[in-house]
């Protein structure tokens, strides 16, 4: 099990797969096979001497065997192979799929050394030797061996490469110079990699700012504050087809230090090479606003919610109650009186960033509260930090941090840094495991757990993921019980075979289960499982189903909710999870805020209203401190300490409104608050 392998730069990691004939510059060309990740792996294909051998035929079927995932029936194969033919000249491919099974199966380690015995290996073809040193450096980044793996990268020689694979390569190594913060080296091979990029996807590449080249290019130019190293980037890139994300950073820079001048020289030349690139539409907007922006109105609150089409419903809520907030804020004795200016958001990012615009250089709010959507929140908190606006986002996802950006909402990072801790320090676990979609936000929700377990002193035994949407969840659970390799339990095995030969039992009936099964290998004391109540639902009987019990459930503000007891039922029993606002609560402040929404909107809030509101409640306390601009309120945001809100005491911390959340639990089938000495 590798913690690497969640980390977000560790890494969207590229290997390649079977190497057909026909393509690069030796008639060599990989097509991909995807490992348990997603990722692609280098399956050199069988050429030269002893390739039409019954040891090339041994080969091939070793390979299918991968190719299908069977990984088990490939080791047996592969041990065959070698007590067979000790001697082939084609050993080298054996162990590069050995190595491919051992990566594929999470164990680098093991998958380094058969990588390094491949390429070490005399019968094995020149032309393939660069895919498998591909494949050692992918080995060494899961190891967290990064340094090693750019060494193995530097050794590869791209000419030898198909288009594709060139394109990954310097992708790759574009990815790790980015962790090693060499930002420049990192942007000039974003821009090598994408002039591999088939012509076909080009367009996508180019409009499309979520595409993980793209994301990865400007991150890296993002970093690089030498203007004139960017200029020379340009120069040398001028003919890339991300080159148009330089000459829109050489604008973002200029602009920053107020020269016009030279940013508008750098729009017209993106308006001249790239007319239809979404860079050259960015700059002049970006140059327009500054040229015609006003001065903010300080009793003017811009607010960004959906409030059209599927997630209408969840934004009106949320505009309910910042209402409320602003209504009691008004009702006071301040003689300053705050003004709600509310823009749909729409659901794309696109129509965001245009309401976001039109809050700030035709309304000229002082702040923006919102979005509600994580949709594209990277690039509406980067639009929101070019137009210094201060915003506070409601979103559930943490983007990259933005000096002008607030995060308000009730993000995994913080539910899953609170149910960790007291995991920790009020329960006494230590060792945990980690059941996560493979999404962003359980991805994010996955690593937010790992860190803060380690940084409390527990211990992460066991990571497994699954699709969104999935319903079968008996594979991930047995992997982290040990009842899926089996393999290594032979022992077990043999002794219940002789268990049953000793009772003659010959058939597998439920009463003599007990004879063919395992036991499972539990040794974690909790598993964190951050989903909704569909999923969670089916996954937590899951466990009990495969002979698992005697461990806590960990979840997050989801499970606060009767559908995750109705789902999961007996198996939810003394779950523990997180949230924000527990209407049962027994706090005079949430028994107000309550009968307060109540009379004013004929129903009951829930979490999302609470958050609104205590953002709300926040920014006005900005404003009253006597803020006349957009820095002098981002500065009383930012010095935020324990305000009395309903969702707890509100500070600011690096970026975020901090709060002590509730701790939940389930107790005879009724969702309870847990008492936590603050």
């Amino acid at each position: 099990m590798n913690k690497h392998g969640i980390r977000a730069l560790a890494v969207s990691l590229v290997i390649f797969s079977a190497c057909a004939t026909s393509g690069g510059k030796n008639g060599t060309q990989p097509s991909g096979r995807t490992n348990t990740k997603g990722r692609t792996t280098s399956v050199p294909s069988l050429t030269g001497p002893g390739a039409a051998s019954s040891e090339g035929a041994a080969v091939r079927e070793i390979q299918t065997l991968y190719s299908k995932g069977a990984y088990e029936a490939a080791l047996s194969k592969i041990r065959e192979f070698e007590q067979r033919f000790p001697k082939s000249n084609q050993i080298g491919y054996v162990d590069n799929l050995h190595g491919l099974i051992f990566l594929a199966e999470k164990n680098p380690s093991e998958a380094i050394s058969y990588f390094q015995k491949s390429i070490k290996h005399p019968g094995l073809g020149k032309n393939f030797t660069d895919y498998i040193i591909y494949n050692l450096a992918t080995a060494q980044i899961e190891a967290g061996q990064t340094e090693e793996a750019l060494k193995s990268l530097d050794g590869v020689h791209p000419e030898n490469l198909d288009q594709d694979t060139r394109m990954k390569l310097y992708h790759l190594r574009s990815q790790i110079h980015l962790k090693r913060e060499s930002y420049l080296d990192a942007a000039r091979d974003a821009m090598s990699s994408s002039r591999f990029v088939p012509d076909a996807q080009i367009a996508h590449l180019r409009t499309t700012r979520d595409a993980p080249l793209t994301a990865l290019t400007e991150r890296a130019l993002s970093k690089i504050d030498n203007t004139l190293a960017l200029e020379q980037l340009y120069r040398d890139s001028e003919t890339a087809p991300l080159a148009d994300l330089i000459l829109l950073e050489l604008v973002r820079k200029e602009m920053a230090v107020s020269n016009f001048e030279k940013a508008s020289q750098y729009q017209g030349i993106l308006a001249a090479k790239f007319p239809d690139s979404p860079s050259s539409a960015l700059a002049a907007e970006l140059i327009g606003a500054a040229q015609s922006t006003a001065p903010a109105d300080p009793q003017a609150i811009g607010v960004l919610l959906p409030l059209k089409g599927k997630f209408a419903k969840w934004g009106a809520r949320s505009l309910q109650g910042i209402e409320l907030a602003l209504r009691m804020f008004n009702s006071g004795d301040s003689d300053s009186k705050l003004t709600l200016i509310v823009e749909d958001s729409g659901e794309e990012p696109e129509r965001a960033i245009a309401a976001l615009n039109r809050l700030v250089l035709h309304h000229h709010v002082i702040a923006v509260i919102g979005p509600l959507l994580s949709k594209g929140i990277e690039q509406i908190n980067q639009r929101a930090q070019e137009l210094r606006v201060p915003l506070i986002s409601l979103a559930r996802y943490t983007a990259t941090s933005a000096d002008h950006v607030v995060q308000g909402g009730l993000t995994m990072k913080i539910q899953a840094e609170e149910v960790a801790k007291y995991a920790l320090e009020r329960l006494n676990l230590r060792r945990f495991a980690i059941l996560a979609p493979r999404d962003k936000i359980g991805e994010e929700a996955a690593r937010s757990f790992w860190d803060a377990v380690e940084a409390n002193g527990g211990e992460i035994v066991g990571f497994e993921s699954y699709s969104p949407g999935e319903t079968d969840f008996r594979q991930p659970v047995d992997k982290l019980s040990g009842l899926y390799y089996t393999e290594a339990r032979q022992r077990e095995l043999d002794a219940l075979a002789k268990e049953r030969e000793v009772n003659r039992i010959r058939k597998r009936t439920r009463k003599t289960e007990q004879y063919f099964a395992l036991k499972p290998i539990v040794n974690y004391d909790a598993v964190f499982i951050p989903d909704e109540p569909r999923i969670s639902g089916q996954i937590l009987p899951t466990f009990a189903y495969r002979d698992v019990d005697h461990v806590r459930f960990l979840g997050t503000s989801a499970w606060n909710s009767a559908d995750f007891i109705s789902r999961a039922q007996h198996s939810a029993e003394n779950a523990i999870f997180v949230d924000a606002f527990f209407p049962e609560a027994e706090n005079p402040a949430i028994r107000t805020f309550i009968e307060n929404y109540r009379s004013t909107f004929g129903q009951d809030p829930t979490a999302m209203e609470a958050l609104s509101y205590d953002a709300a409640k926040i920014l006005e306390y900005a404003v009253s401190r006597g803020a006349t601009n957009r820095a002098e309120l981002l500065a009383n945001l930012k010095a935020v300490n324990r305000q009395t809100g309903v969702t707890g005491r509100i500070s600011y911390k690096d970026g975020q409104l901090t709060r002590n959340l509730q701790i939940l639990t389930i107790q005879n089938g009724r969702i309870r608050e847990v008492t936590v000495p603050r």
